[in-house]
């Protein structure tokens, strides 16, 4: 079986996989299937056309159904932009930035991978965002940023991402690069990065609240143990989301942050720490 016939087959296996979930009343585990078959069939245009306009209409219809279920997929998000209305534009940037900061040491490890090594370039984005903040910056050091989003966004219609490899967690399964796909993690990133650059050198950009979400690992936690909002892991990261937000309404100094940064930067969102 070639390279493109195993795609296409994951591809369909994912579509079936999410049509029976859904059909058996399980719209968190649909989701996570259907969204992972519209991420590898919008990946290729070889990918389209052999599993044909039936399957991607379907698919996508039921996406747009599944949308509109109680699910921490979709009201986690929802509460989080509504939350940020309360505070400043830079504070809600900073929120955003505490999560690209936890997305450092989980990044570093899937740098490891083949065709991954670009996730190892997270922990300089998230330091530089954070020292441009409270100093002037360099405009290589812009054009630097704009390529790793850049980046992370051609990374979704790669292999790697879609058919790549796993790492390993501690007293658990295996972690999987498309594990990233549930709150499309390395799209979201782009926006952020990109929507920082444009602050930095004065163009408009909206305040992206959509990163704020991007270290659950729903996807994960939903594959491995069929939970979403009783898993250890997911109940962990939403306290520090509302640790931090908690944090920022405090006011805090710039010292404090980089503090609460840098801790960040050195924690591994699967190990169980809190």
């Amino acid at each position: 079986m070639s390279n493109l016939d195993s795609y296409i087959t994951l591809c369909q296996t994912y579509y079936q996989t999410g049509v029976a979930h859904m059909d058996a009343g399980r719209p968190a585990e649909a989701m996570l299937f259907l969204s992972r078959a519209d991420t590898i069939y919008s990946a290729r245009d070889e990918i389209c056309e052999a599993v044909g306009s039936d399957l991607m209409d379907d698919c996508s219809e039921r996406i747009g159904t599944l949308e509109e279920e109680p699910t921490l997929h979709n009201d986690f998000p929802q509460a989080v932009e509504e939350l940020a209305e309360r505070l400043d534009e830079d504070l809600i940037r900073v929120w955003g930035l505490f999560t690209l900061c936890r997305l450092v040491k989980l990044g570093e490890r899937l740098a490891a991978l083949p065709g991954c090594a670009l996730f190892g370039e997270l922990r300089w984005a998230a330091e530089f965002v954070l020292r441009s903040f409270q100093k002037e910056v360099t405009g290589a050091q812009l054009q630097r940023l704009q390529d790793i989003g850049n980046a992370l966004y051609e990374f979704t219609g790669d292999p790697a991402y879609f058919a790549g490899g796993s790492i390993a967690v501690p007293g658990g399964p295996d972690f999987e690069v498309f594990d990233l796909n549930c709150f499309m993690a390395p799209e979201e990133l782009m926006m952020y990065l990109t929507a920082h650059v444009d602050r930095i050198t004065g163009e408009a950009s909206d305040v992206v609240t959509e990163i704020i979400p991007c270290a659950l690992p729903l996807d994960y936690c939903l594959r491995t143990a069929g939970q979403a909002e009783d898993h250890p892991l997911i109940q962990r990261e939403i306290a520090r989301i509302q640790s931090d937000l908690d944090f920022l309404r405090t006011g805090p100094t710039w010292a404090a942050v980089n503090q609460r940064a840098a801790a960040y930067m050195d924690l591994d969102i699967l190990s169980g720490e809190v």
